[in-house]
């Protein structure tokens, strides 16, 4: 039985050996499969944030080329179109607060002289009109921007959007963080620059799209939208608005140098981290993205805790095991049951062969014992016949 009992055991192991083997390569696997997918989620989530934070430079862009091609219309009647183009889109979209656009002198239709006094116009008829809603209501005014928007549109990066930090102003009676966006107005014949436009947007607008994105995601740990300085628009803390994230984003540690070089350099960042507030790995991606064709970056930093990452990966494990002993086992008996009935005969043959020397040995012995005994008797025989000889 012992060839029997080694039998069952060379060939346990090599069953315990593949099964462990498939197991800890499918968990692998897994594992991989599940982080690619994590980061694939992440920057999903990523792109829809900045898809909703460049939206209004998109509005901003179309007001602008419809606006490029003033030449087109009647030059006494360009300012009322544009007065009502502007009017519409505030009342289109209510989480504008401003919107406002500046030409330079006699620009728009070489009439400055005739709208001195026209609401909408500065001191010397410039066309500078501006539509508010600071107060909840919609508001006829002249920019309060002419200056900077004119060093703006003169300005070597006439050509290209504008960002602007955020600033705290009252809005309907509360401090709130609004930020400041503009694009150039360009002759739709020659590409000559020859206004502005530009809104102003309560940051609370990209706030609530963060919150809202945290709340239908509970992958999400944190998150977060920054400016090119790593000035803080929108945060899962929201106290932290306004502030840059070197002073206050702790828990990505060392890791914020790097965030912020990632993100005046324009780059994909992904780094992990331990928060001990939360006592787990937080895994994160830093995407930048230009904003329409400023040199400005809004930049979105997502971070989902590994924990969450590994619950999947958590689930398939136990489920591999689960396989892997029922497998093992079943694979076992099948084995084992077909090896008892194909070694039977290999042991019985082998015990067989085992105790032929015994009986070869054994029949020499009482074939010497036989040679033996005949041999005593023929020398007794012939001391017997010359004892006769001698009598």
């Amino acid at each position: 039985m012992k060839i029997n009992f080694k039998l069952n055991i060379w060939v346990t192991a090599v069953i315990i050996a593949a099964t462990v083997g498939i197991t800890a390569l499918l968990l692998q696997q897994a594992s991989k499969i599940n982080l690619n997918s994590s980061n694939r989620n992440m920057e999903y989530l990523d792109s829809r944030a900045e898809d909703r934070d460049d939206g209004y430079i998109q509005i901003l862009h179309a007001l602008a080329n419809i606006m490029g091609g003033y030449e087109t219309i009647q030059a006494e009647e360009r300012r009322d179109k544009y007065d009502e183009l502007l009017k519409s889109t505030m009342e289109a979209e209510p989480r504008l607060v401003f919107l406002y656009t500046v030409w330079k002198p006699n620009a728009i239709d070489g009439m400055d002289e005739m709208f001195i006094g026209r609401t909408g116009s500065s001191p010397t008829g410039q066309y500078a009109m501006a539509y508010s809603k600071e107060t909840g209501m919609i508001l006829k005014q002249v920019s309060a921007e002419i200056e900077s928007s004119m060093a703006y549109i003169t300005g070597p990066t006439a050509h290209n959007d504008r960002i602007d930090n955020p600033i705290l102003r009252k809005i309907n009676g509360n401090d709130k963080y609004t930020i400041n966006m503009m694009v150039p107005v360009t002759n739709n014949n020659n590409g000559e620059v020859v206004g502005a436009l530009g809104c102003l947007m309560v940051i609370d607008v990209i706030q609530k799209a963060l919150e809202n994105t945290v709340k239908t995601n509970d992958e999400i740990t944190l998150m977060a939208v920054y400016l090119k300085d790593g000035t803080i628009l929108a945060h899962f803390k929201p106290e932290r608005i306004g502030r840059n994230m070197l002073d206050v984003d702790m828990e990505l540690g060392d890791s914020r140098r790097e965030i912020i070089e990632a993100i005046e350099e324009g780059k994909v960042y992904m780094g992990l981290k331990y928060d001990p507030l939360l006592d787990d790995n937080i895994r994160f991606l830093v995407k930048p993205a230009k904003i329409g064709g400023s040199n400005s970056n809004l930049t979105t930093l997502i971070g989902v805790s590994e924990s969450y990452i590994l619950t999947k990966t958590r689930a398939i494990i136990k489920f591999s095991v689960i396989i892997a002993a029922i497998t093992f086992l079943v694979a076992a008996a099948i084995i084992l049951i077909v090896l008892g009935f194909t070694a039977k005969p290999i042991v019985k043959v082998t015990n067989t062969l085992k105790d032929v020397p015994e009986e070869q040995v054994n029949i020499k012995v009482n074939r010497t014992k036989g040679i033996s005994v005949k041999n005593k008797e023929n020398i007794d025989q012939f001391k017997e016949a010359s004892l006769l000889k001698v009598a």
